[in-house]
């Protein structure tokens, strides 16, 4: 680990908050970027906005589950961010600290805007619940690949997620940037909502249940509705929190990698936005510390040391004021998962003592996920290599 710690910028506090830390990094990607090519270098030509992608993306996301929105990313900003994003994967670092930059950021509300000016979201707001991916199928085999099957989240009732008209109260927006998406760089592949017998209905929770995949594909017949869904760089996929859905593990013979960011939006009384501000572009303190907590909810996609993840820690308790009560109680759980499980130092053990007794009422003995209560890993938004749909749940 030590060439990572020489590298990361949360090696230390000090470092960590330092706005020249972030300058110096961006700065060094740059001189990288003359070496890189994307696929949308030469696409100049793309076709104009057919019939069938002008229809309202919001009547395909009802019937299906999700819908391709084709071209919602400005082509520019999705460079810059691809930029980064690969930057920092070359550096060994999570491609989620791209959301420190205040480009990503614009980037991500142009894409909202594209995205809803189509019918996407309806009344819903962003959560704040952003990540960033470079998936390299022939640097990095099976390692950075997409989460595994499963549900965005798993609600107590079902059907109560869902509005009178059949809006769905939580949807994910995922961008392809500079690169195509496809099933040799890794892709999103779904079980679209007609194929899936507890989209709306719930899963079955008995202990002895199937799990909802093994529903949904329940004959040789219906592995034929597993849809892939390829996307062109600067090209999006809205989908619900109910739909199945998984990242391929790439062939390793593109020498493109995969970079999308992801990001969600909620109606207000099925999640509350993570930063109470719900600003347009957080400040730097603010993006800095949203990062943090990201990364330590998701720590199983990409293992922090000890010192990172202690650093990580302060990082998001030095601006906790600015972030909803409950997703200070999920990354005080996940500190605590992350901490508990792995070799770390007193004073990081001693924080995640702390952070269990502050996350009290949402500790099982058996570390529940973080979403809504789901048992280990089962059903909700998990990370790379758990079996998410083989497990049980107690109600994500």
């Amino acid at each position: 680990m030590g060439a990572r710690d020489a590298a990361s910028p949360v090696r230390s506090l000090d470092v960590a908050r330092a706005r020249a830390t972030w300058t110096a990094l961006d700065e060094a990607i740059r001189g990288d970027a003359g070496a890189w090519t994307f696929d949308d270098d030469d696409d100049d030509a793309r076709a104009t906005t057919s019939g069938r992608e002008e229809r309202d993306a919001g009547d395909a996301i009802r019937a299906l589950g999700y819908a391709i929105v084709p071209r919602c990313a400005n082509r520019a900003l999705a460079r810059r961010v691809a930029t980064l994003a690969r930057g920092l994967a070359a550096r060994g670092l999570d491609p989620t600290y791209v959301f420190v930059y205040e480009d990503a950021w614009t980037l991500l509300r142009t894409i909202e805007t594209a995205c809803k000016s189509r019918g996407c979201f309806g009344g819903l707001i962003m959560n704040y619940d952003v990540l960033a991916w470079c998936v390299d199928p022939v640097s990095d085999g099976e390692a950075t690949t997409a989460f595994c099957p499963h549900r965005d989240r798993q609600p107590d009732d079902s059907p109560g997620s869902f509005s009178e008209n059949g809006d769905a109260k939580y949807a994910t927006a995922w961008v392809a940037l500079a690169n195509d998406a496809t099933p040799e760089n890794s892709c999103l592949y779904c079980v679209p909502r007609p194929h899936d017998p507890g989209y709306y209905d719930g899963d079955d929770d008995d202990a002895n249940a199937k799990d909802p995949l093994s529903v949904a594909l329940d004959s040789k017949k219906a592995f034929q509705y597993v849809r892939a869904l390829p996307c062109k760089a600067g090209d999006g996929v809205v989908f619900t929190h109910r739909l199945i859905h998984w990242g391929s593990i790439g062939e390793g013979r593109e020498d493109r990698p995969r970079i999308n960011i992801s990001f969600g939006f909620a109606c207000e009384s099925f999640e509350p936005a993570y930063l109470t501000s719900r600003s347009r572009v957080p400040s730097f303190d603010e993006r800095l510390a949203l990062v943090a907590g990201q990364l330590i909810c998701y720590h199983e996609r990409f293992p922090p040391n000890a010192k990172e993840l202690g650093v990580l820690k302060k990082l998001f308790d030095g601006m906790k004021s600015s972030f909803d009560d409950a997703y200070v109680r999920k990354v005080n759980k996940e500190f605590a998962n992350a901490a508990l499980r792995g070799e770390n130092d007193d004073e990081v053990e001693e924080d995640a003592l702390d952070a269990m007794l502050d996350a009290a009422d949402d500790f099982d003995d058996d570390f529940d996920d973080f979403e809504d209560g789901v048992e280990g890993d089962a059903y909700g938004r998990v990370a790379d290599g758990d079996d998410a749909l083989a497990k049980r749940s107690k109600r994500k």
